[in-house]
């Protein structure tokens, strides 16, 4: 219990009311424990008071579990009656998120071999910004009237790659977790972008606690 007389109550209450520091007497009344007496002084910031402390970094890491697309390019039906045109011949179709390959041999039968087997499948390459919202996307517009060029903010972010896995021609799998990336601790926004097969490309943005 802090053995304050109700004069001293008052008092402090009106030093709070009006925003003034307490006098120096009422530091070590509210505080009996020396250890919780606060060191104060001209200039004091959060910022000089943790420069010299040192931030333990963390590290995260980004695991690709899922992928799906939902578009179609012509049609079964239209393909295999295009093919019913000719004596032979072949045509890829995505059909519902499914690339389908229709084959006619020379006997005229027509034939589907469903190329997408996997989710991974329809992945060409896969990168990671752990850090988005970090850089603005800036442009610069030129005034009509007085001919002078200002910057403005879009209001979106530039993607940027700092980790990335890809397909090559000799080596056609893919990595689906990154590798752990050292980032300050707290809370992130972190921009992971997914190109297809096609080169069509999603990006998702997730905010995480680190």
């Amino acid at each position: 219990m802090l053995k304050l007389s109700d004069q001293e109550k008052q008092e402090i209450i009106r030093y709070l009311e009006s925003g003034r520091e307490c006098p120096e007497k009422y530091r070590f009344l509210l505080f009996e424990n020396k250890r919780e007496v606060e060191l104060v002084w001209n200039g004091k910031t959060n910022e000089v008071c943790n420069k010299g402390k040192k931030t333990k970094p963390a590290t995260v890491a980004v695991e690709l579990t899922d992928f799906s697309v939902f578009y179609s390019q012509d049609s079964i039906a239209q393909a295999e009656e295009a093919l019913s045109k000719k004596k032979s011949g072949s045509k890829i179709v995505v059909e519902k998120g499914q690339i389908v390959k229709l084959v006619k041999d020379k006997k005229g039968v027509i034939q589907r071999e469903q190329l997408t087997q996997n989710w991974t499948d329809w992945i060409d390459y896969w990168a990671v910004d752990f850090n988005f919202e970090s850089k603005r996307e800036i442009i610069r517009v030129k005034d009509p009237e007085s001919g002078e060029t200002r910057e403005e903010w879009t209001g979106d972010f530039i993607f940027e790659n700092e980790w990335q896995s890809f397909r090559t021609k000799k080596v056609r799998s893919l990595e689906l977790k990154s590798v752990a990336h050292e980032v300050t601790p707290g809370r992130r926004k972190i921009a992971v972008k997914v190109v297809d097969i096609f080169g069509n490309d999603t990006m998702t943005i997730v905010e995480v606690t680190v």
